[in-house]
């Protein structure tokens, strides 16, 4: 059924993407607040990385019917969002990136912001997503979003809390920095994230040798992301909290969040570290297929490796599809 959504945008592209994706299936956009620090401006001087804006124009005018009401900022708007998520069948937040240079983000606020929210719509049969594609700010900022998340997953009204891995392609450095981890050669969660990249390309998302780290971010699996949580609102009848993080590092059953018959491999976060990525039945992650020979500016593949993987993407029980 089409619902009347909430959308909380700190990021442009994928709040872009996805409010475009999800008018397709028929749901309506009641208002979205920009939490974005520099309200869409590109701060970096990469042209590319925020020029994505397709969608919103200079103007916020919503190019489809140029009635999508965009209002800026948290401080002159804390009162409004908590006001409109009643207004709302279910509200989805895209936590901010504060600076694109060094990818720091401050939570505080948010999660200021989020539990006012929570708490207003308790007791209601209004739902909260919180999708995050991206982590900065090394352990403490790891620390602190972990306890937001598990924070969040204690509402009856949390229906979802998403995140993709956080690895980030410096792209004026030519260099992959995971920002997870204190160093920046974290050679086991890369390689087991370029798996992951190749399961997405024998599942029809990616093709061979696409370069797939974006100019800042990992942003080619937007698309990917997006889809995750457009499935998670469209499943009317499925209320169970899809969990990307674990509690008491054990890794939640994820097999059935969206659908029976898909399996995604998610990431598996513990308090301490984000350096295991899992597919549903935690058979992807174990191959150790990619060595420390790889070329990180594009994927490259052995013909051994595309044959195990040719072979398991065709195999339900053991490898990922994607809708």
């Amino acid at each position: 059924m089409p619902y009347k959504l909430l959308i909380i945008r700190g990021d442009h592209l994928i709040g872009n993407l996805l409010i475009d994706r999800l008018l397709e299936f028929g749901h309506e956009i009641v208002t979205v607040f920009d939490i974005s620090e520099n309200s869409g401006t590109n701060n970096n001087n990469n042209n590319n990385s925020r020029s994505i804006d397709n969608i919103i124009n200079v103007n916020n005018k919503y190019i489809r019917d140029g009635n999508l009401q965009v209002l800026k900022g948290i401080e002159n708007n804390f009162d409004d969002i908590v006001k409109y998520s009643l207004d709302s069948d279910g509200i989805i937040y895209l936590p901010k990136v504060v600076n694109f240079n060094t990818f720091t983000t401050d939570i505080s606020q948010e999660s200021q912001l989020i539990e006012r929210i929570l708490k207003n719509i308790n007791g209601t049969s209004r739902w909260f997503i919180y999708a995050h594609d991206i982590l900065s700010d090394g352990e403490q900022g790891l620390l602190d979003q972990y306890q937001l998340e598990t924070k969040l997953l204690q509402y009856d009204n949390t229906k979802a809390v998403i995140r993709l891995p956080s690895i980030i392609y410096n792209h004026k450095e030519d260099k992959i920095i995971d920002s997870n981890l204190t160093d920046n050669s974290s050679s086991k969660f890369l390689n087991q994230f370029i798996e992951f990249a190749m399961a997405l390309t024998f599942s029809g998302y990616i093709n061979e040798g696409d370069n797939i780290w974006g100019s800042i971010e990992i942003h080619d699996l937007v698309g990917y992301f997006i889809e995750i949580i457009t499935n998670i609102i469209n499943e009317t009848n499925d209320n169970k909290v899809y969990n990307l993080i674990t509690e008491n590092n054990t890794t939640k059953d994820i097999s059935t969040s969206i659908s029976k018959k898909v399996k995604i491999p998610v990431m598996s976060i513990s308090s301490h570290q984000a350096d295991q990525f899992y597919s549903s039945l935690g058979l992807l992650w174990e191959l150790n297929l990619v060595d420390d020979t790889t070329n990180l500016g594009s994927l490259s593949y052995k013909p051994k490796q595309l044959e195990i993987l040719k072979y398991l993407s065709k195999n339900e029980d053991s490898c990922c599809t994607i809708m």
